[in-house]
Formats: C-alpha cells, sequence, structure tokens
C-alpha cells in the first residue's frame, strides 16, 4: 500500500491528474496538477462546496469510459 509520502511524490511530479474525487484530489492541487475529476452529475452542487478553491479543476461526469475519454482528452489537451 503506498504512503501519504509516495504519493506526493507522484503528484510532485504529475502535469494532470485523472480521478474520482477524493484526498489525492486536492492535494494534487498544491502542486499545480491539472485535475480532471470524475464525478456524479446529480451530486454536482456538494462537489462545489469542496472544489471552489481548486485552481485547474475541471470535473466531468460519470459515463461510460466511450463517452468520457473524449472529454478525458480534450481537457489534457487544452
Amino acid at each position: 500500500m503506498p504512503t501519504f509520502n509516495d504519493i506526493e511524490s507522484l503528484l510532485r511530479n504529475a502535469k494532470i491528474l485523472i480521478t474520482c474525487h477524493g484526498a489525492v484530489t486536492h492535494a494534487a492541487n498544491s502542486f499545480n496538477v491539472k485535475i480532471v475529476d470524475i464525478i456524479e452529475e446529480n451530486r454536482k452542487v456538494f462537489y462545489q462546496h469542496y472544489t471552489s478553491y481548486l485552481k485547474k479543476y475541471n470535473p466531468i461526469y460519470r459515463n461510460k469510459f466511450n463517452l468520457l475519454k473524449k472529454d478525458i482528452f480534450n481537457i489534457c489537451e487544452a
């Protein structure tokens, strides 16, 4: 199991983090990493309470991967 130091080391060297919302999402903000956060559309307002301070935050709504990948690629290329 990775330690938080292991995760910190990965984030320090990352350019983009693709994740489902969690603690790592917030940690990535400390290292100015572009964040692609996969969230439930019906919980959008809930997540906004916790993500409004994130700088490079890009939420996308959970879906089948063949539909999600286009959104992920567009955010990563921007």
